[in-house]
């Protein structure tokens, strides 16, 4: 089933079933219980709503909250190059995870996209849904980085055979 179409009326506040319809279409989610999904959907207060271009993360900022995106879509940037769009994420994708794990500088922007509705994790968050869901949800979080870690690998992989050798030395080793 497709996500349901965003406009201003739908993007300020989420009820429980709203929620709980969205999460369960979310792939992050799917090693959870019925249980676990409806404790989530419990705790109120981390669903967040962004009107179009304003910023959820930005460069340089430190935080120790990671978001999955619910609604809508986002655009990652960086502050040299603000024009740029490096990626574009759709629902289900996370981001800010680095800093979730480490409480480290943001590397990236992350920008709304129109109206956009994202779920912010953060460890206030994982105290009040309980240890055996946080715990899941750390495991879950550490497949999500393998899986980013082998796609860069692949397009690490790709760019070295559009790069002579000797260029590659000195840009990589």
């Amino acid at each position: 089933m497709p996500f349901p179409e965003i406009n201003d009326s739908n993007m300020k506040k989420l009820t429980k079933d709203e929620f709980l319809g969205l999460i369960f279409k979310i792939g992050f989610f799917k090693t959870f219980t019925p249980e676990e999904k409806y404790r989530l959907a419990d705790v109120d207060g981390h669903t967040v709503s962004f009107s179009p271009n304003e910023y959820i993360l930005q460069e340089g900022d430190v935080g120790n909250a990671l978001y999955i995106l619910l609604r809508g879509k986002v655009y990652i940037s960086k502050s040299n190059s603000p024009g740029v769009r490096l990626a574009e994420l759709n629902p289900g994708a996370i981001f800010g995870e680095a800093c979730f794990l480490a409480s480290r500088t943001r590397i990236t922007n992350v920008r709304a996209d129109g109206n956009a509705l994202a779920l912010r994790i953060d460890p206030d968050y994982l105290k009040k849904v309980g240890p055996e869901i946080a715990d899941k949800t750390k495991d879950q979080l550490i497949k999500v980085l393998i899986k980013k870690l082998e796609r860069m690998n692949l397009m690490l992989q790709e760019a070295k055979k559009r790069i002579p050798d000797d260029d590659w030395h000195k840009v990589f080793l």
